[in-house]
């Protein structure tokens, strides 16, 4: 629905669809009740809300968006970043909707980061402690550079993207940033699980996989316009 209001068409959210109609780990995601999923979604929504257009961006789906997108950011400390980066992406097209959505978005983040943290305290903070502390609790040294490998390859991407300004591309940017560090802790998680059943870091490969097949439709179908 995302797509199809941001793009007035439907065959690229169609080849989405089918996409993620055909994706196992989707769907089993979908069957785990995965909290990884929404996130993923999310990623999708802002890159529709902040997408190239003739006109400037309605202020009230800047604002709105920026707020869906801030609350399920806080579905993981490490994502508190996703709105501010997606408002830099749309930063030297519109600036106007950049700061709305930006500022929304981390607001919110911050907020009810803010309230969990005074409600539970620091050390029962679980989504703090879930990918904070998680390289000392599940991935081992090995584990840890690999995810480091794969922070630095998403900063380096990142900053790629930024570089063409009015051209930068959200989507682009949030599967920069997200999949390489997610897709890092996923593999590490298999150097230290004992076996397939007991490799419960699959599920971060999760968090980009709405984006990805966005990214992969949206490339397809450009390559095949006449």
């Amino acid at each position: 629905v995302a797509l199809r209001a941001s793009t007035r068409r439907w065959d690229e959210a169609a080849l989405v669809a089918v996409l993620l109609a055909g994706s196992v780990p989707f769907w089993e995601g979908v069957a785990q009740g995965s909290d990884h999923l929404p996130l993923a979604c999310s990623l999708v929504w802002a890159a529709c809300a902040l997408r190239p257009r003739a006109a400037p961006i309605d202020p009230r789906v800047a604002v709105l968006a920026g707020a869906a997108v801030g609350v399920l950011a806080t579905s993981r400390a490490v994502f508190a970043f996703v709105p501010a980066l997606a408002a830099a992406g749309t930063w030297w097209r519109d600036r106007g909707a950049a700061l709305l959505f930006g500022a929304t978005g981390t607001a919110i983040v911050v907020a009810l980061h803010a309230a969990f943290i005074v409600r539970s305290g620091w050390d029962d903070y679980d989504a703090i402690q879930q990918l904070l502390v998680k390289s000392d609790e599940d991935l081992g040294a090995a584990g840890v550079l690999v995810v480091v490998g794969g922070v630095v390859l998403a900063t380096m991407l990142v900053l790629r993207e930024l570089r063409r300004r009015q051209a930068a591309r959200v989507h682009v940017l949030l599967l920069a940033a997200v999949a390489p560090p997610m897709s890092a802790i996923g593999v590490a998680g298999l150097l230290t699980a004992d076996d397939p059943s007991g490799w419960s870091a699959v599920n971060y490969f999760l968090d980009a996989i709405v984006l990805a097949a966005y990214w992969f439709a949206g490339s397809v179908l450009e390559a095949s316009a006449p």
